[in-house]
Order: C-alpha cells, then sequence, then structure tokens
C-alpha cells in the first residue's frame, strides 16, 4: 500500500508530510521492519544464508532466536533455497527477516495474503506475541478485515486515498 511505503521510506509524498515514530521515514528505518506484499527475497539465497543476512545487516538488533523460531514453525529446510520455496513459506522467512530485526514498528503489507488458514493463525499468535512481548507497534494492510477483528486495536479503512473510517475496535 502507498502509506506503508511511506512509512517504510520507500517512496516520498507527492504532497504533504508523514512522521514514522516522531521522525521522517529514512531516519526512521533503523527501527522499522517492513514485510512487502511481493516479498522480495534473494532467490538463489537458501533460507539459512537469508537469515545471516539479516543478522550482518542488522548489527546488535539481530534476534536470531526471534528469527530462527518463526523459521522452524514452517518446518522449512534451512539448506532449501528461496526460490524453491511456496508463497506461504516465503512469507514466513520475509516475517522472519522483519522480526528478527526487533523493530519497534512493524509494517505488513497483506502479509497473510498467500497462507492457508492454520499459518495464518499460527502466524497471527507470533506477531501478537511480539507485540505483546517486546512493545512492538504492528500496522498491517488487508483486504480481508474479518481476519484482522480479533486481532487489532485500530482501524483505519482507505479508499481512493481517504481515510473513510478510523477508530478503535
Amino acid at each position: 500500500s502507498t502509506l506503508l511505503t511511506l512509512a517504510a521510506a520507500l517512496s516520498t509524498p507527492t504532497e504533504g508530510t508523514l512522521a514514522v515514530l516522531g521522525t521522517a521515514p529514512a531516519a526512521a528505518r533503523p527501527r522499522v521492519g517492513y514485510v512487502d506484499q511481493a516479498k522480495p527475497l534473494y532467490p538463489q539465497l537458501t533460507v539459512a544464508e537469508t537469515l545471516r543476512m539479516g543478522a550482518d545487516l542488522n548489527p546488535g538488533r539481530w534476534d536470531a532466536d526471534t528469527a530462527a523460531r518463526v523459521v522452524a514453525g514452517g518446518d522449512l529446510d534451512p539448506g532449501r533455497r528461496i526460490r524453491a520455496l511456496s508463497g506461504g513459506q516465503r512469507t514466513r522467512v520475509a516475517l522472519a527477516l522483519a522480526l528478527g530485526k526487533r523493530p519497534e514498528l512493524l509494517l505488513l503489507d497483506e502479509p497473510m495474503a498467500d497462507l492457508d488458514p492454520l499459518a495464518r493463525h499460527e502466524l497471527m499468535g507470533v506477531l501478537m506475541g511480539q507485540a505483546a512481548a517486546h512493545g512492538t507497534t504492528i500496522v498491517m494492510s488487508s483486504h480481508v478485515v474479518a481476519e484482522l477483528e480479533d486481532s487489532c486495536d485500530h482501524l483505519l479503512l482507505i479508499g481512493g486515498g481517504r481515510v473513510r473510517l478510523a477508530g478503535e475496535i
């Protein structure tokens, strides 16, 4: 979504301003985790190499246990290449990278779209556990509002680039 790419400092607004964690999005980037709907991962790397890359890119912040737990929950072979994973498995690796960073703010663009119902439920539990244990704020986009009703404190409905509904759930 446009709002999430702006908040992740992956694009700049054509008008107006946006603050993330009280500062410009680019300045907040080290404190923000982002999972794009497309889950752009390096296809030639293995799962283990991808997690090592996450550790290398986030020195001092990386939580190897959390990342490994997310991957292990999907029963993924660490030696398997990203290109050989299903969409749901790639989602799990992308979430492991984002959660391993131990972000203050986690931005998720349609993260559950390619997961089966059981994996969706399990990963939602992981996300809620992360939020509770570490005080992580999670902003998630979804076209399936029903899947969020038991997990959200606040809801923001956007249509045509405008806020249509906002409030506590």
